[in-house]
């Protein structure tokens, strides 16, 4: 077993040297705890001027050693050398040159020659031993024009050799650098940078990042972090895809057009990130007959309160049908319908008004029509038919009146329920009748006025509602009836 220990001032002196690199041994042994001594200590961290080498031999290792970085490819940092008195107890730290800066740091090799009274040569990836801080980049690769991006960046310290969570610690008081670039179209183009930023991390190495993106920016951008800590560097990168949006709000003027007739547009356009007006944008309408056709596009900029407004004129040859409107402002498009269609507009209102909305069966129900034409004057002797339907595998009919209007436009009726209905599961046992009063006026234009009343068995009813809205066994529940 070997132990990790941090860096600490020694009792007595040491020797260093720095030589230059000279090939390793052919038959160097694999770098494990064993081959550098029972009890020793061996860490790596990663340093701007390279590897920060923390190493404290066993008790009954060598005392005198060589240490070298290698790359895969062979190439060799300088070598420097050691002498450990044997009464150290506390690690030495060197800086070991990285012999490239084309492979990551877990990938080199770390070669270690001890010498005195025997010799151990030993060598193996750093990985294994390298204390490295983490930097991650948690948020989504989308940002908004105009706003903040705002991703959490967590700083955190992986332990060697860790057999048991948690396997990492926060890195507080790293200072994390920010930048974010333009990212330019083509091989070798020039980044571009349009904001930067910087922040510490917490005792939960956690850093407040929330860099600008600005109004201008679309595409993709790349967001460069930095970290520099005493314990070592880090960098991350996250690539971030730039969206114009706005919350766009489209209204006409009226849901159902003639051939003919003018369609006013309009939409109420807010910036998605902050919630003000999107104004001085530019928004763009378009208008779909029935089979798809395109028949109108209007392209402006919203005013300052982000509002933008245009109007068509339906064609008296039209396909008619279900028209659809799109509206467009930056990368956002929101669409409605609207009926268009040849229609006649009604020329009286018909109210049908029963005494109650609930009866049981078989009593009589009661109640009046009245119809009054739209410039205000009563239907004097219209005729009316007053129909009641119920629903069971089919539509029944259970009721049929006719009436005249008086001279005020009004008839009173009353007609008697049938004993028994069927009943409807949505309406809990309930049944549905549904009441049409058809009106004719003396000019032979008819009208129709609709009224739903439910029927039930019993005079009252009672519902319990659990407090918690679902009970559970062996425990108290309050109810609430209505």
């Amino acid at each position: 077993m070997y132990t990790l220990a941090r860096r600490a001032p020694w009792a007595v002196s040491s020797f260093i040297a720095i030589v230059l690199g000279n090939a390793p041994s052919q038959a160097a042994d694999p770098l494990t705890a064993q081959a550098i001594g029972e009890g020793a200590t061996l860490v790596l961290r990663p340093k701007v001027a390279g590897l920060e080498v923390s190493f404290l031999p066993g008790p009954n290792a060598p005392r005198r050693w060589s240490l070298s970085l290698l790359s895969p490819k062979g190439a060799s940092s300088a070598e420097v050398e050691v002498t450990f008195p044997p009464q150290r107890v506390a690690p030495l730290v060197v800086i070991l040159p990285r012999p490239t800066r084309d492979v990551p740091d877990g990938d080199l090799r770390l070669h270690l020659v001890g010498q005195e009274p025997d010799r151990v040569d030993v060598m193996g990836l750093v990985g294994p031993w390298l204390e490295a801080p983490r930097m991650r980049v948690l948020g989504d690769a989308t940002a908004y024009a105009g706003t903040h991006y705002a991703p959490r960046v967590v700083v955190t310290v992986p332990l060697p050799n860790c057999i048991k969570a948690p396997c990492e610690r926060p890195l507080q008081g790293a200072q994390v650098q920010a930048k974010l670039f333009v990212v330019a179209a083509g091989k070798g183009a020039k980044r571009k940078l349009v904001a930067e930023m910087s922040a510490t991390t917490d005792g939960a190495g956690s850093a407040p990042i929330a860099i600008a993106v600005p109004e201008a920016s679309t595409g993709e951008l790349l967001l460069e972090l930095a970290m520099t800590h005493a314990d070592g560097i880090a960098n991350a990168s996250q690539p971030l895809k730039v969206i114009a949006s706005a919350r766009i709000l489209v209204s006409t003027d009226k849901p159902l057009y003639q051939p003919g007739q003018a369609l006013h547009l309009r939409l109420l356009a807010k910036d998605r990130g902050t919630g003000r007006a999107a104004g001085n944008v530019v928004a763009t309408f378009a208008v779909f007959d029935a089979k798809h056709n395109k028949v109108y596009q209007k392209k402006g900029k919203t005013s300052p309160e982000g509002v933008f407004a245009t109007e068509m004129t339906v064609a008296t040859l039209v396909n008619t049908g279900r028209w659809r409107i799109t509206a467009k402002v930056g990368d956002d498009e929101v669409e409605r319908t609207v009926e268009v269609k040849p229609y006649v507009l009604p020329k009286f209102k018909v109210e049908l008004t029963p005494e109650r909305a609930a009866y049981r069966p078989g009593e009589t129900v009661k109640g009046t029509v009245s119809g009054r034409y739209f410039f205000g004057e009563p239907l004097r002797k219209a005729t009316v038919v007053l129909v009641g339907e119920t629903f069971d595998v089919a539509t029944h009919e259970v009721v049929r009146v006719s009436l005249t209007l008086d001279d005020a436009g009004m008839a009173t009726f009353d007609f008697k329920l049938p004993d028994a209905l069927a009943g409807q599961p949505l309406l809990q046992g309930g049944a549905a009748v549904q009441l049409t009063a058809r009106v004719t006026d003396t000019a032979g234009q008819t009208q129709e006025g609709k009224k739903a009343l439910t029927v039930y068995q019993d005079a009252l009813r009672l519902t319990a509602l659990p407090e918690p809205g679902a009970s559970c066994r062996a425990s108290t529940t309050r109810s609430t009836s209505s």
